[in-house]
């Protein structure tokens, strides 16, 4: 469990940008698992292009 927290930490931390020094960030990464790191990045791309285009789609009028 503490290896998906330390992965989702990470991939929160690279989504947004705010990831602060280069070595705050990669000892992140280092303590998570990369697999999990993979599934959550892959996850969260899936769900934010999912709502961009239903939020287009919406403002589209469909």
């Amino acid at each position: 469990m503490r290896k998906f927290l330390s992965s989702l930490q990470a991939v929160l931390w690279a989504l947004i940008g705010l990831g602060g020094r280069r070595t705050d960030a990669d000892k992140r990464a280092d303590q998570g698992s990369l697999a999990w790191i993979l599934v959550l990045a892959v996850v969260f791309v899936l769900l934010l292009v999912g709502g961009l285009v239903g939020t287009a789609k919406w403002a589209a009028g469909w």
